[in-house]
């Protein structure tokens, strides 16, 4: 795409109504490495002790009906075909994209800040008869990878996770990793907060969800977010957003641009689509 179609997309989002940027700052990051939390590690084995799938607990087999329509959409199109080289984020027990992946002949890896979670994975791919590799790691530090190893990273659910300038450090490893024609899904919570709850624990000024009162998740609207994809120079190529009654979530195809880009958000087109709103983003 050339500059001025982005500029000229970029404009149109920012005329549109309802919809807002942060300043660049904010996108950028908050200026140091703020690492996790909340004990993921200690969660994973209460998942695993009260018997569930995985971190989406009853929810479980709804999020992987979600991930198989994704999957089937994106193959549809340029996406990488198997055996291509797959790195999930935030893998989990590899019961989500990793396992997905795996069962259509994708060369599967994933990574996750819980040794619990890696284990698990480890177990149940063996169960399964699947195979797939799994890494006990930080997002945001992936030296292990050499420079252009996949061709397609997942975020499973994992950037809205990550606070402050951890995104930027993040985003950057994804960029490394991924190699020149590679893809980048995103898949993050985004919008504002809708439920008293949600609302009740929100800081509005840096974007976080509290708990216990201390930052655990990321919530920025979604020009915010395409803007900070953009910052780091991804091309944002195709979106879904789901409508939620807690806040939306939406699904991002991305590519690694070869050029600068604007300090800015990506156009959006919304439309109705059986029971929500469903975001398409084209180049």
């Amino acid at each position: 795409m050339e500059r001025s179609a982005i500029r000229d997309k970029f404009a149109r989002l920012r005329s549109r109504p309802g919809l807002r940027f942060a300043p660049s700052g904010l996108r950028a990051g908050f200026g140091r490495a703020d690492r996790p939390m909340h004990d993921y590690d200690a969660e994973y084995r209460r998942l695993r002790a009260a018997g569930l799938q995985g971190w989406a607990g009853q929810q479980h087999e709804r999020n992987a009906a979600h991930m198989a329509e994704t999957l089937a959409r994106l193959e549809r199109g340029s996406f990488p075909k198997p055996p291509a080289r797959v790195l999930e984020l935030g893998c989990g027990n590899g019961m989500s994209w990793a396992r997905l992946m795996a069962r259509r002949g994708y060369d599967v890896q994933g990574i996750d800040i819980s040794e619990t979670a890696v284990a698990w994975a480890e177990e149940r791919f063996a169960e399964m008869g699947l195979s797939g590799s799994f890494r006990q790691g930080s997002v945001c530090e992936m030296a292990f990878f050499p420079g252009g190893s996949f061709d397609i990273v997942i975020d499973g659910s994992c950037l809205h996770c990550l606070i402050g300038n951890d995104r930027t450090l993040g985003l950057r490893e994804v960029r490394r990793i991924l190699r020149s024609e590679g893809v980048f899904v995103v898949s993050s919570m985004c919008g504002l907060p809708k439920s008293d709850e949600a609302r009740a624990n929100f800081d509005p000024r840096d974007g976080h969800l509290l708990k216990d009162g201390r930052p655990y998740r990321t919530l920025k609207p979604l020009a915010d977010l395409a803007g900070e994809l953009m910052e780091a120079r991804f091309e944002v190529q195709d979106t879904k957003l789901r409508v939620n009654p807690w806040w939306d979530h939406v699904t991002m195809t991305c590519r690694n641009s070869s050029f600068p880009l604007p300090l800015a958000g990506e156009g959006a087109e919304r439309s109705e689509a059986g029971g929500g709103s469903i975001n398409e983003w084209t180049r």
